[in-house]
């Protein structure tokens, strides 16, 4: 036993006074300076790049095996500088890595680095390796057999630390004029064990010409790394972005917990409560103005992330803009083809609150003379807007499909009660294959289709159900002209990019019917109450007539095609007339054209006025009335002057029948009796109808 120990006493007691020696020798028998034009060779036959050692080549001593590089350049196919390098040292323990092949990085040092990388005017990058070197060769040639991962040993990692500094980026693109600029990046770690926990901080300036941006980036963990298992875990990251060049910067931080294993990454993640709005300002990328100057000044949002293979997904989704919040999944299922997958649930959204303004466009008055036209009367003309209104370029990648509900929708001024969605698009095509919500005290429900392959075309089905047409003129001013609960079916195709093309070329039904409503801005009964008078030729004294029409029902089909509305059913019935008649509404003009006819039901109407009072005589008659003009304007309906001939000669008709009839029941008064003659005149009255 005693002389076993002595020698492996002996054996370890020499080894170590070879290493010692060699550690000793070898900075005397081996000048690493002496390869610099071999090292230059090497990398300029395998590469195509220039490669300068200015500084000089320097040996550590034992118990550090190490090399000490400084002042290196690397020159781009343009002969510039790609790449410079202050100082880089790098120093491995031998004992480990002589006894136990385990490599025992005690320091990894990395000072002064830049990168100068750019693509030219016509896009090819300065760091492409030239045509016809080594490297590329090879990429060429087969590939040559390497020995199976089993011949190779595993060497464990083991680094006391690592400091990398003042590492620098530029990046020009003479294509687009873009510029990017990384300085002052850096990474400090302590010790680093396999299957140990290290604390690993690191950070960088960022400045962007576009987007333009000024900001520090810094990234705090605690990692943990197994290499031979390819597993990895980070806990409490903490990445933090803050703009610079600001007194009171708002700060963006995103804290995390990650744990990857062979390919695999889950964990969670939170951005922490931002005022958003006010860290892109300060970023440099301001947002346009929204409908709510306070929109985005408070947002966070929580989730649990899971990628594999190809794909992607956040759990547990959970959501807040401000009031809004919204929960619920999304997926990734194909990265590849960007395929998004969603089930989401929100609460109320006031989603004009962060839709861009839209400056109203001005109208311009035009004064027109001629002969037929006073130089006095104006005509206004709207110009409508030729900006796509389709974004084909963002609808024609869409590769998606899912679900949204939300509490309410409010967008454009119209609001949606507890709206849900279910939404598919792919190859072009986007469908909307439910669309069911509450709707100013009604329900709508209904489809639609968006086709951007060619020509952008839309096509629609939905119905509604008794909705309030005077809550809805608080969104459309122009429906304030009718009150009531409207009912309607609509089908509608079209097809453009711009507003005006899409209203140029709408095609489609719209069958409605109103009950119990009004129509507010013209008094019907006026109206046939001046046509009365004039054809009776006395002065109405009524001044305090009511500014609507009230009626039980309302209802008529519209038939569009090419932006034109007809419609040759209109019918309203009111308690003493109905209306009824037809016309055309000119969406693309903004024009109607409409000719109805009012029928006096009752025997008497407005019998407080002595002008209209009206008996059988004018009964059942059919008042010609007239509306045309721009959608909008006041005084659109008036007696039709061209009709009112007809009428005047039925009521003429009318007072000789009554006239004669008169004369008939004197005559037999006066023969038989007051009775009996008044009977005869009653059944004789058949003849003068």
């Amino acid at each position: 036993m005693k002389t076993l120990f002595k020698w492996l006493t002996g054996i370890v007691v020499s080894l170590i006074v070879l290493v010692i020696l060699a550690a000793v020798l070898l900075p005397v028998v081996i000048n690493p300076n002496d390869y610099r034009e071999q090292l230059r060779s090497a990398v300029s036959e395998n590469t195509g790049y220039d490669l300068h050692l200015n500084g000089t080549i320097n040996w550590s001593l034992f118990p550090r095996l190490g090399l000490s590089v400084a002042d290196i350049q690397v020159d781009d196919i343009h002969n510039q500088p790609l790449a410079t390098l202050k100082q880089a040292d790098i120093h491995v323990a031998l004992l480990p890595l002589i006894l136990n092949q385990r490599v025992d990085m005690q320091a990894l040092v990395l000072d002064g680095l830049t990168l100068n990388l750019s693509r030219d005017t016509q896009g090819k990058p300065n760091w492409i390796e030239p045509e016809g070197s080594a490297s590329t060769a090879a990429t060429a040639s087969e590939p040559t057999q390497t020995e199976p991962s089993s011949s190779k040993k595993t060497l464990s990692l083991n680094i006391a630390s690592v400091d990398i500094s003042q590492i620098n980026l530029n990046y020009q693109d003479q294509q687009t004029g873009q510029s990017l600029l990384i300085h002052n990046a850096h990474l400090q770690t302590d010790a680093i064990q396999a299957g140990q926990p290290f604390n690993l901080k690191a950070g960088f300036s960022l400045q962007s010409s576009e987007p333009p941006l000024h900001a520090a980036v810094s990234l705090e963990t605690a990692l943990m790394l197994n290499l031979r298992n390819n597993t990895f875990k980070a806990d409490q990251i903490d990445l933090t972005i803050t703009p610079e060049q600001h007194k009171e910067p708002v700060k963006l931080t995103i804290t995390a917990t990650l744990e990857g294993n062979d390919g695999q990454l889950d964990g969670n993640l939170t951005l922490e409560p931002v005022n958003f709005q006010r860290f892109l300002q300060q970023l440099g990328m301001p947002l346009p103005e929204m409908g709510n100057p306070k929109a985005l000044t408070k947002v966070s949002l929580t989730t649990t992330v899971n990628t594999a293979d190809n794909r992607a997904s956040l759990q547990d989704v959970n959501l807040v803009l401000d009031d809004f919040t919204m929960s619920g999944k999304l997926a990734v299922t194909d990265i590849s083809s960007k395929a998004l997958r969603f089930t989401l649930k929100g609460s109320d959204l006031q989603l004009d609150d962060y839709l861009p303004l839209v400056p109203a466009e001005p109208s311009t008055e035009i004064s027109t003379s001629t002969q037929d036209q006073p130089t006095t009367e104006k005509s206004t003309v709207k110009n409508a807007s030729n900006a796509p209104v389709i974004p084909v370029d963002l609808l024609k990648p869409l590769n998606l499909e899912g679900k949204l509900s939300l509490s309410a929708l409010t967008v454009k001024g119209f609001r949606f009660d507890k709206p849900t969605l279910a939404v598919k698009a792919n190859n072009g095509v986007l469908s909307v294959s439910k669309l069911n919500a509450g709707f100013y005290d009604g329900v709508i429900d209904g489809k639609a289709k968006i086709d951007v392959n060619g020509i952008p075309q839309l096509s629609t089905r939905s119905t509604i159900q008794d909705i309030d047409l005077h809550a809805l003129s608080e969104a459309v001013p122009d429906l304030q002209a009718v009150t009531g609960k409207t009912n309607a079916s609509i089908r509608l195709l079209t097809r453009g990019l711009t507003e005006p093309e899409l209203i140029q070329h709408l095609n489609g039904v719209i069958e409605f019917h109103v009950d119990n409503g009004a129509l507010h801005g013209v008094n019907l009964n006026k109206t046939v109450c001046s046509g009365i008078a004039k054809i009776r030729k006395k002065p109405i004294s009524k001044a305090d007539w009511p500014d609507e029409t009230q009626f039980t029902s309302l209802k008529g089909t519209l038939n569009i095609s090419d932006g034109v509305a007809t419609n040759n059913n209109l019918c309203a019935a009111m308690d003493q007339l109905n209306l009824c008649g037809g016309g055309t509404i000119n969406l693309v003009k903004q024009s109607l054209d409409y000719t109805m006819g009012v029928t006096v039901t009752g025997s008497t109407a407005e019998e407080d006025e002595p002008a209209c009072r009206i008996n059988e005589k004018y009964a059942d008659l059919t008042w010609p009335i007239r509306c045309s003009g721009k959608i909008g304007d006041s005084d659109l309906c008036g007696i039709d002057e061209q009709r009112l001939g007809e009428l005047a000669a039925t009521v003429a008709e009318r007072e000789l029948k009554g006239k004669l009839q008169q004369k008939l029941d004197d005559k037999l008064r006066n023969k038989f009796g007051d009775q009996l003659g008044e009977e005869l005149g009653d059944k004789l009255k058949n003849l003068f109808q």
